[in-house]
């Protein structure tokens, strides 16, 4: 019970910071300007919240590895019947964590700014680590602008205006299908006591 109970309190801290990552990402980008502080606070609000999404995805992927592989053993039959209605969920899952972790390394990858996690602590931007510049320029003659620029697309434009919205759509919609099915039972135990 206790491993269910944390479980489901990381996925809503998902949830609650996905909500804000996107909220201040918005907010800055439709109701500030560059010189506004309040823009920079919004960009500090949205880096902690995806960098809580990452920390928070491998948390959960971890436990969710963990508790797989801690079920009682099933027969052939169960698992031919389990497998071929739950391998959808399962690519869901795998797809949605992938962006989970994708988006926040995306970001971190394609941004040159310095990253203030917390107030406390000042993580250096990745256009700052000189040895990945110059191995970028000496081996293949890239600049790491234009080394960065496909990694910030993929973060703003794609990942973050596209990809993820649909999985989570499809998430959210999979989550009440599932319990619409669940419910349906009693439903139709109801329907037959109250209209027979």
């Amino acid at each position: 019970m206790t491993q269910f109970m944390v479980k489901r309190f990381i996925h809503w801290a998902i949830v609650v910071s996905v909500v804000v990552a996107y909220a201040s990402a918005y907010y800055r980008s439709y109701y500030t300007t560059q010189l506004e502080v309040a823009n920079w606070y919004c960009l500090v609000l949205h880096m902690n919240a995806g960098a809580l999404v990452f920390v928070l995805a491998i948390l959960a992927f971890i436990l969710r590895r963990k508790t797989r592989l801690l079920k009682p053993a099933v027969t052939l039959t169960e698992i031919k019947t389990k497998t071929s209605t739950a391998w959808p969920a399962r690519l869901m899952h795998l797809v949605l964590y992938a962006m989970l972790f994708g988006l926040p390394i995306s970001a971190y990858l394609g941004t040159g700014v310095d990253f203030p996690l917390l107030g406390i602590v000042n993580l250096v931007g990745f256009m700052r680590f000189e040895m990945i510049q110059g191995w970028l320029q000496n081996s293949h003659g890239i600049l790491m602008m234009s080394f960065m620029e496909p990694f910030a697309d993929f973060h703003k434009n794609l990942g973050s205006a596209y990809l993820l919205p649909t999985l989570l759509l499809g998430h959210v919609g999979a989550a009440l299908a599932h319990k619409i099915h669940a419910f349906s039972p009693w439903l139709l135990s109801a329907k037959k006591h109250l209209f027979n």
